[in-house]
């Protein structure tokens, strides 16, 4: 009887579970990004017509440093880092926000620069005031389960709660706004757009119960217990913050070609084989930049630092790329190096790359160091050919 109770708990439990995200295909994206922190707003209370009656719905506590942190911790497997910017210190979030948005946008600016952050993304959440909620499908099948194998129905998400969550973000590229070239406002620096939307949230009764509900659970369906109460509604408004932080890694992955290439702002894109390589106390950094053809003479510098060290890396001479062009779009590919010492406690490279001519671009870069593989060889392959980088002293 035990062994059926737990191969039926493994059968309703295999539709319900919930689905890990995994990181963006082709390795994780070459940038930092930065998120300014966000609040919620609440939406218009369940419209009247079709909705649950006011005793079968939550009123969700959202709390605004958890959905912050939801979309940064969803973000770090898609790019080389991702973190949130600070507040402006003796100021509270309500203060801040009350500034004219031009004081605000002045001082992301400052944080996003002081970070070094390669990329910055702001985000507007919309949340449900209430939710309602009721069975679902799997609460039937609950039922046998609760008779035959008790707690195992703990496990079964048979309580279904509906809401409407939305997130609209943009992404954009921090250097032309810390240069005075662009501005949050008027899309110059903008690198991609997302939208988001959750319209239901199902709960086990393990995120449900409250200590006592347990002890009803043993002679009750856990079913039946435990829909309304404190626990519901902060785990209720965590389900959905982190639903909208793993819809947001997911259109991150639909988009990752257009996050590296941005060909609307510059010319050029670093390609996925970069790679910065411990070894002997210094850091070896090679990669391919790729360029458009016609505008490939116009890639002049190269920058790379490792903490408080910085050098001039070496480009080698464009060749064609046979591979990515096209015959109305000529690609060119060009190498680069740089050698540079190991700042000690730095765990990344950030590299800028600058284009030429008369209004100059550039773009930076992040990349995790990594330990070099078994026998010396750099970790993943190809190893970095000498060249002979100039140390820079850092400003």
């Amino acid at each position: 009887m035990k062994l059926r109770a737990l191969l039926l708990c493994a059968g309703l439990l295999a539709p319900v579970g919930c689905t890990a995200t995994t990181s963006v295909s082709g390795g994780t994206l070459p940038f930092k990004v930065a998120v300014i922190p966000f609040d919620a707003a609440a939406l218009p209370d369940l419209a009247s017509e079709g909705s649950a009656p006011e005793g079968n719905s939550i009123v969700p506590r959202f709390d605004s440093t958890q959905l912050t942190g939801a979309v940064r911790d969803a973000l770090r497997g898609r790019f080389a880092d991702a973190i949130v910017l600070p507040w402006p210190a003796g100021t509270s979030p309500e203060e801040f926000q009350r500034l004219p948005r031009s004081e605000q946008d002045a001082w992301w600016r400052r944080a996003c620069a002081d970070a070094d952050a390669d990329l910055v993304l702001e985000c507007d959440a919309k949340v449900p005031r209430r939710a309602s909620y009721e069975h679902n499908e799997t609460f039937w099948l609950n039922l046998p389960l609760f008779l035959i194998g008790g707690p195992f129905c703990w496990f079964v998400d048979d309580t279904t709660y509906r809401g409407e969550a939305r997130l609209q973000a943009v992404l954009h590229q921090v250097l032309p706004i810390a240069g005075g070239r662009a501005t949050f406002a008027d899309g110059d620096a903008e690198v991609a757009r997302f939208e988001v939307r959750l319209d239901e949230v199902r709960l086990d009764f393990l995120d449900r119960a409250e200590p006592l509900g347990y002890v009803f659970s043993l002679v009750v369906p856990p079913g039946l217990l435990e829909r309304n109460n404190r626990h519901v509604e902060e785990h209720f408004a965590a389900a959905v913050g982190s639903g909208l932080a793993a819809g947001l890694a997911r259109r991150v992955d639909e988009s990752s070609g257009t996050i590296l290439a941005t060909e609307d702002l510059a010319d050029f894109y670093l390609l996925r084989d970069v790679k910065a390589v411990a070894r002997r106390g210094e850091v070896v950094v090679s990669g391919h930049v790729e360029v458009r053809s016609d505008s490939a003479a116009d890639l002049r510098g190269c920058v790379v630092r490792c903490g408080e060290r910085v050098v001039d890396g070496t480009l080698s001479e464009a060749q064609p790329d046979p591979v990515l062009s096209s015959e109305r779009a000529p690609r060119s590919r060009i190498a680069f190096t740089a050698t540079l010492p190991h700042d000690e406690g730095a765990d990344r490279v950030r590299i800028e790359l600058t284009q030429g001519g008369r209004d100059p671009i550039g773009r930076t870069f992040t990349v995790l160091i990594v330990a070099p593989a078994a026998g010396g060889a750099p970790v993943n392959g190809t190893a970095a050919s000498d060249g002979a980088p100039v140390e820079r002293t850092s400003g």
